[in-house]
């Protein structure tokens, strides 16, 4: 009966202290998060502040045209940078996501790995 008593209050124990450590894990994993949104944010701000100056800078290019070709060859200018432009912005954004996310997944994963090695001790 002792011996019963004992292992219930481990087992207490230990799932209050589970508990704390994965609510510690989602407070570091939610501190990452905001840290890593600020970042985004910054970077999006930066992008669209960065496109409108060039669009700017285009908008005077083509009031300078002076024919049809010349026209053309602008438009195709600005039309290649804004690709190049999109294509470099949202693989610098795809690549924070992954970042921002792969760390704000990491405390999960350690607080995971620890309870399945406590779980795989016990259980030995």
């Amino acid at each position: 009966m002792i011996k019963g008593k004992h292992q219930f209050e481990r087992l207490t124990k230990d799932s209050g202290e589970f508990l704390r450590e994965g609510m510690e894990s989602l407070m570091k994993s939610g501190s990452i998060a905001a840290k890593g949104t600020e970042t985004l944010l910054r970077e999006v701000s930066s992008f669209g502040q960065n496109y409108a100056e060039k669009q700017t800078r285009f908008i005077k290019e083509v009031m300078t045209v002076k024919s049809l070709n010349d026209f053309t060859a602008v438009n195709n200018k600005i039309t290649q940078s804004n690709f190049d432009d999109l294509v470099s912005g949202a693989t610098r954004f795809s690549e924070l996501m992954v970042k921002v996310l792969t760390e704000t997944a990491e405390p999960f994963n350690e607080q995971i790995n620890k309870g399945m090695k406590k779980a795989t001790a016990m259980a030995a």
